[in-house]
């Protein structure tokens, strides 16, 4: 019954293609509007006391956001690079996670945040070297942009939005969905090259332009011109 439908990959509209070819489907970016960061909001730079490099998941903590494979994958590279990861959100998985956590013994290397005000995520950002999203389905969530907008390298899965606005070798490294071998390997390549770090950092702040509010509206104000 909709005159069109505004998906967030070509992925996802090749998929609503085949389950309705007779409607209309256009591919949309989100727009991002970086936070203000509350400059009497200071977050203790996680790992920098340490200084071992710091390893950034944010969402849901829900087994379809990979972070079981992350974990996995994180023992390795520990083994293999003095480093940290820091898992902020909350979720179902939690209390799972906090258990293999104390059973893989890296309680000492993996930090559990819990929920984070969105006041002080901007600092949590710039304490990390890498952020990594290894989710099993996803649009563009937001998390992506933000880490762009601090500029940090990526590790996620090659799926869906992040296929389509970024490029893989150039703003991330992707990984296929529920393979922690190749999370692994993809951290250890940006733990152990400072200089790819850099490069894929200042390509995403660049690339992050990309969904500055007002590109976006245009291409909004675009379809629904022609719609009418």
């Amino acid at each position: 019954m909709a005159d069109l439908v505004l998906l967030l990959s070509g992925d996802e509209r090749n998929e609503w293609i085949a389950f309705e070819p007779r409607a209309h489907y256009a591919v949309v970016a989100n727009p991002f509007v970086p936070k203000v960061e509350e400059t009497d909001a200071a977050v203790e730079c996680i790992g920098g006391h340490s200084g071992a490099l710091v390893i950034l998941f944010v969402g849901r903590l829900t087994r379809e956001k990979g972070v079981f494979d992350l974990l996995s994958a994180f023992q390795g590279v520990h083994l293999q690079q003095p480093c940290k990861l820091v898992l902020t959100g909350s979720g179902q998985a939690a209390p799972e996670l906090r258990k293999q956590v104390t059973s893989l013994g890296l309680g000492s290397a993996v930090e559990m945040t819990g929920y984070v005000e969105p006041s002080k995520m901007l600092t949590l950002y710039r304490s990390a070297d890498v952020f990594v999203l290894p989710s099993y389905a996803e649009g563009f969530p937001t998390v992506l942009a933000e880490a762009m907008h601090a500029g940090l390298p990526i590790v996620t899965t090659g799926i869906r939005g992040a296929a389509e606005h970024l490029t893989d070798g150039e703003n991330a490294l992707f990984v296929q969905p529920g393979h922690p071998e190749q999370i692994e390997a993809a951290l250890l390549r940006l733990l152990l090259d400072p200089a790819l770090r850099a490069r894929m950092g200042h390509a995403n702040r660049e690339r992050v332009q990309r969904f500055a509010p007002d590109r976006v509206a245009s291409e909004y104000a675009r379809l629904l011109a022609d719609l009418l």
